[in-house]
């Protein structure tokens, strides 16, 4: 017997489509012979997917929530971006479940907030607030970064990324915790659009760095809602030591040929 595990994240794995039950990337296999088919994979972005067993590459049997066949889609959660999903089939009952979550990288943040000098022109009571709301950042899942514009006077300012509402875990300039300030300076009143990648600690700024990113033909793997996507940040290059050299990397890529472009 082939089973496979066909569904709506198959794309993520090298799959031609999704829904396929011929692609044997996700194959559920047997080794030891005791009926347990399994296949585990840290492909699949955080999300909402859905997935069913069939039997020798074809749709002819397949198995849905509680091992009916032809039952209902199997409905599963994948919490953070290289989490270990595992799958696993039972042979006698044809209940197919999945472990999503284990192994996976940190949570985000309860909150991201920008504290700095520049507060007090935009609501808050006063500077270097790492509580105010008016400042925080909003996080994108698509993009997996936090995000937020904020309009600015003219002026000079600093600022950090503090995350939680508390100085107790902050980060400033060269993605360094507790590191030093990171200057703003704004020749008119700008709205400015601030960045923070929990995974690097990276918090910038558009008028800080340049915001790079690498659109091609792979982006659909990294998770984002399809290919050649300028404004998709899983394929944004960062550049925390402020060298100018902007880099990004994944293994999220099966093996195949793509192209690519820098975007700014």
């Amino acid at each position: 017997m082939i089973a496979t595990a066909p569904g709506s994240y198959q794309h993520f794995l090298g799959c031609p489509g999704d829904w396929q039950p011929d692609c044997l990337r996700s194959w559920l296999q047997d080794p030891d012979g005791d009926g347990i088919y399994t296949f585990s994979t840290t492909s699949i972005p955080a999300g909402s997917y859905e997935v069913k067993a069939a039997i020798n590459e074809s749709w002819d049997e397949n198995y849905g929530a509680g091992g009916v066949q032809n039952g209902a889609n199997i409905q599963f959660t994948v919490a953070s971006d290289c989490a270990e999903t595992l799958f696993t089939y039972n042979a006698g009952t044809h209940v197919l479940t999945v472990s999503a979550g284990s192994g996976g990288g940190a949570p985000q943040p309860a909150s991201v907030t920008i504290p700095g000098s520049f507060q007090s022109e935009v609501g808050c009571s006063d500077d270097w607030q790492p509580n105010c709301a008016n400042t925080h950042l909003a996080y994108d899942s698509t993009d997996g970064v936090w995000q937020g514009t904020f309009n600015i006077p003219a002026g000079s300012y600093e600022y950090k990324a503090a995350l939680n509402d508390s100085w107790d875990v902050n980060y400033g300039a060269n993605a360094q915790l507790n590191g030093g300030n990171i200057s703003l300076s704004l020749a008119s009143p700008t709205a400015v659009k601030f960045y923070y990648d929990d995974s690097t600690h990276w918090v910038t700024s558009n008028k800080s760095s340049v915001i790079a990113t690498a659109p091609g033909s792979y982006q659909h793997f990294l998770g984002c809602p399809g290919d050649w996507q300028p404004d998709c940040l899983r394929s944004w290059l960062e550049d925390p030591d402020g060298d100018g050299i902007y880099t990004f990397s994944t293994h999220a890529i099966p093996a195949g040929n793509y192209e690519v472009k820098a975007a700014i």
